[in-house]
């Protein structure tokens, strides 16, 4: 029996004739939120009859039960595919409802957008799938309505990170954002050094009063951090030298202090004193204004002794994002270097890392990636496969092998395989796609880096993805809300196919190091017990493809026994492999 999630709200469905503003519904985690009906969240009476004149309750428990029967494959791809039919009408109305809602912060008819709506619409296929899973036929609330709220937020919440992936959320008639001033890249700035003219400098005047605040936002950025904040004096300075070194300008004297001081606070205030900190805890005191609540104009600003531009990143995390590009064998040399250099931009010329000097990384990166050549083709093959894992849909590419002269060719000649993409692993030194080819039931791996031709599969007739099939996963485990890759490859280890099975390995308990052997290839996902007819023994049981399991015990035949009868004989006709190509040992 499934069990109920807090989506299912039961009887719902408010009656046709009740006028209200607003009405409260449970939200995606449980908590009890209230909706403005002028915000386009409730439905009209015709709305609410075009939504649910599908099916029955009785018609969508029959359906129901096929789909849940793993015993018969046909049956359970003919429901879902009769839900599918049956429910698309309904998630292109969310999809609607959704589109419509957020027109009126992007000021763009969002429902227009034909590509947009079917990448939602595949979104809203999956949640329905994972609604049908979690669905409690007991509770005889219909699928309808329970679905309803799992598709609403998953197609919701997708359509929020397109229109905003950092996040933020614009108020209504927000038209645009503030960008960065851009230095080229040798613009370092030294903390002590003194402020020298260059021949050719000008005196070019002073600049407006707009144009100046974004100098001084960029100088701070580029001149202070939390380790090393500069006083009024000091950012003068630094300005001062900023506009030598960009503009050319030698003006010495850009505004007086007391417009400077004011200059700040405003800059401060409307920065909500979260990317500008003054080292003063009375400051905000002193400018008359709430730290919260910062709205009002400032009249007069004292000087400030201590301040520092608060960057994206610390240092200790960004040692650590460098040292992760570093010793990742995913990027080429030349990737690295941009990628490095990328993150290095964000901080103050202040930062150093020994991995990084003179615009280049200092750990070499073929120490890793060497042995591939150029991983461009492995990088360009993630990106295309995780976008169509990302968008729902369907990819195409060739498999290949390599030849005597290293070269990448077909294994199956012009065959083209059509996949299903669920997610990427990292195994060993190689990254494998887990996905299930079209008109299969049976999940496979590809190394990506044998794969050529890779594209996204689209319909002729609209362009629109194809979406992926969800038909014939028998195990709820690849899906994303279900998704754990440490336990996914600890059951497949070596990238066997085949459905895990409970294997039990018999060891002696006086081997030093057999559970290093077993945590490094299991983790935490094995079972240690006694072993009832022998003290001086374990009996270690974990969930392995019988590939997996034979490749395991053959590579640590001195350390382990296969105790599962169907396992043996596979081992057994190994070692008769073995014997033939190699000749029988003598005792």
């Amino acid at each position: 029996m499934a069990k109920k999630d807090s989506r299912n709200t039961g009887k719902t469905n408010k009656s046709k004739t009740e006028k209200t503003s607003t009405k409260a519904v449970p939200s995606k985690g449980g908590k009890t939120v209230v909706r403005d009906d002028s915000a386009g969240e409730t439905e009209t009476a015709d709305s609410e009859k075009e939504n649910t004149q599908y099916m029955t309750l009785e018609e969508e428990l029959t359906l129901y039960r096929n789909f849940m029967d793993e015993k018969d494959s046909d049956k359970r791809e003919a429901a879902w595919k009769e839900l599918s039919e049956k429910f698309e009408r309904f998630i292109r109305w969310i999809v609607k409802r959704c589109l419509s809602e957020r027109s009126q912060y992007t000021r763009t008819d969002l429902t227009q957008d034909a590509v947009l709506k079917e990448e939602l619409w595949q979104y809203g296929e999956a949640a329905l799938y994972k609604a049908v899973l979690k669905y409690d036929p007991d509770s005889r609330t219909k699928l309808t309505t329970f679905s309803r709220l799992w598709i609403f937020y998953d197609v919701r919440d997708e359509l929020d990170f397109r229109l905003d992936p950092s996040g933020i959320k614009f108020p209504q008639g927000y038209h645009g954002r503030m960008t960065q001033v851009e230095l080229p890249d040798d613009l370092v700035f030294e903390q002590d050094t003194e402020v020298h003219m260059p021949k050719t400098a000008k005196p070019l005047g002073e600049y407006s009063a707009e144009r100046l605040t974004l100098q001084l936002l960029e100088t701070l950025r580029l001149c202070s951090d939390k380790e090393n904040p500069v006083s009024t004096k000091k950012l003068k300075e630094d300005l001062q030298n900023y506009l030598l070194h960009k503009h050319n300008n030698n003006t010495e004297q850009m505004e007086d202090d007391r417009t400077l001081n004011k200059r700040l606070a405003e800059m401060i205030l409307e920065l909500g004193g979260n990317k500008l900190i003054v080292n003063d805890e009375n400051y905000f005191g002193k400018i008359g204004a709430d730290k919260e609540k910062p709205v009002k104009p400032v009249k007069k600003a004292p000087k400030i002794k201590s301040m520092y531009y608060n960057h994206l990143f610390d240092r200790e995390t960004m040692d650590s994002l460098i040292q992760a590009v570093c010793a990742s064998d995913a990027f080429s040399a030349e990737d690295k270097n941009r990628i490095v250099g990328k993150l290095i931009s964000t901080m103050s010329s202040h930062y150093y890392n020994p991995l990084w000097k003179n615009g280049e990384v200092r750990f070499d990166p073929k120490g890793i990636s060497g042995r591939y050549g150029n991983r461009r083709h492995l990088t360009e093959n993630i990106k295309i496969i995780q976008k169509a894992i990302n968008h729902n849909a369907q990819i195409r590419f060739r498999f290949n092998r390599y030849n005597e002269k290293g070269e990448l060719v077909p294994t199956r000649g012009k065959y083209i395989h059509e996949t299903s993409p669920y997610h990427i692993v990292c195994y060993g030194d190689n990254f494998f796609l887990v996905g299930m080819e079209r008109n299969s039931d049976e999940v496979k791996h590809f190394r990506i880096d044998l794969m050529t031709d890779v594209a996204i599969r689209t319909y002729e007739e609209t362009g629109r993805y194809i979406p992926i099939e969800y038909t014939g996963i028998s195990d709820k485990e690849l899906l994303r809300d279900y998704w754990d890759p440490e336990k996914y490859l600890s059951e497949h280890a070596y990238m066997g196919y085949g459905k895990p099975e409970k294997t039990v390995f018999k060891v002696s308990r006086k081997e030093p190091t057999i559970y290093t052997l077993f945590r490094e290839w299991f983790g935490d996902h094995f079972e240690v017990a006694e072993d009832p007819n022998d003290p001086d023994s374990l009996l270690i049981a974990v969930n392995i493809t019988s590939y997996g399991a034979c490749q395991f015990a053959l590579q640590n035949y001195d350390k382990v026994k296969v105790l599962n009868k169907d396992v043996r004989k596979e081992i057994a006709k190994a070692v008769n492999e073995l014997n033939k190509k190699y000749g029988k040992t003598q005792s």
